[in-house]
């Protein structure tokens, strides 16, 4: 009778904290009257910088791939990745100064 008891105490207990709990999760979602405001959309100059970083995390990633098959073969094929991740490194910080100097040209206006 006494284990019954606790039992049925313990899920209680248990249902009680459950329900605090959700009590204060959904205690932290806010609710704004206010209209949402959308980013606006991305320059030209935005947006080819994160086509060149999309471009180098490609080729990092296609060579960190090649690296793990450790195949003696591989040689030239991991030259060849060297070449195309110093190409798009290359033109993500072309990229990247483009971007500066219009923000820059931005600013003084």
């Amino acid at each position: 009778m006494f284990a019954r008891k606790l039992e049925l105490v313990g899920r209680v207990s248990l249902q009680q904290s459950q329900s605090r709990s959700r009590i204060r999760q959904a205690g932290t979602f806010f609710v704004s009257t206010k209209p949402e405001r959308t980013p606006p959309p991305l320059s030209n100059a935005e947006q080819e910088t994160e086509a060149a970083a999309e471009r180098l995390n490609t080729q990092i990633e296609a060579a960190l791939a090649s690296v793990a098959t450790r195949n003696p073969d591989d040689a030239g094929e991991l030259e060849a990745y060297a070449d195309r991740i110093e190409r798009s490194a290359r033109d993500l910080s072309v990229a990247l100064r483009e971007l500066a100097r219009r923000r820059r040209n931005t600013g003084d206006e």
